[in-house]
C-alpha cells in the first residue's frame, strides 16, 4: 500500500512540476515578446506611426502592422530559441491590408477582450495575444488558433486572417 501512494506521489510530483515549468516558460516568453514589442514601437511612434496593430503567439512569432501617413506597413520577429529577435520588413498583399483596415474600424473604445478553448474537440492551439490602436483607443486581449467561428461572431475574422497570413 505504502509503494502505491509513493509511487502515485512520485508521478503527481512529476506533472505538478512540469505544468509549473511551462507556466514559467510562457511567462518568460511574453515578458521577452511584449519587451521586443514595446521597444519597436517606441521607435515606430518616433518615425510617426499613428495607428498599429501587432499580435505574437505562444508559438515565438511577433507581427506588427503599422501606419505612417497613408502607407501601411509591416514587420515581422522570431522571439523564441536561439533566433535572432530582429524585426524584418513585411511584404503586405492587399487581403492583409484590407484586414489591417477593418481591423481599424472596429476600435470604438478601450476594450478588452478574451476568447480562449473555443472548440472542445481540439487537443492543440496556439494563444494569440493582440492589441489594435487607433486614435487614442484600443482593442487587446486573446484568442486561441481555435476561435474562428467566436471572431466570426463578433465581427473580428480580420485579426484570425491576419494571424493566419502573417504568424503561420
Amino acid at each position: 500500500m505504502i509503494f502505491k501512494k509513493t509511487i502515485t506521489l512520485f508521478f503527481f510530483s512529476i506533472i505538478a512540476s512540469t505544468t509549473y515549468s511551462q507556466q514559467m516558460r510562457h511567462i518568460e516568453d511574453s515578458i521577452r515578446a511584449s519587451t521586443l514589442i514595446a521597444d519597436k514601437l517606441k521607435s515606430l511612434n518616433a518615425s510617426g506611426a499613428s495607428k498599429f496593430l501587432y499580435l505574437f503567439s505562444d508559438a515565438g512569432t511577433i507581427a506588427i502592422v503599422y501606419e505612417i501617413g497613408e502607407k501601411i506597413k509591416g514587420v515581422k520577429c522570431y522571439y523564441k530559441g536561439k533566433q535572432n529577435s530582429k524585426f524584418s520588413s513585411l511584404r503586405l498583399s492587399k487581403d492583409d491590408k484590407s484586414n489591417y483596415n477593418k481591423c481599424m474600424n472596429i476600435v470604438a473604445k478601450a476594450t478588452i477582450v478574451s476568447f480562449s478553448n473555443c472548440k472542445d474537440f481540439v487537443h492543440s492551439f496556439n494563444r494569440i495575444v493582440f492589441k489594435i490602436n487607433t486614435n487614442g483607443h484600443f482593442l487587446k486581449g486573446n484568442f486561441t488558433s481555435d476561435c474562428s467561428d467566436a471572431l466570426e461572431r463578433n465581427n473580428m475574422l480580420c485579426l484570425f486572417n491576419i494571424y493566419q497570413q502573417l504568424l503561420l
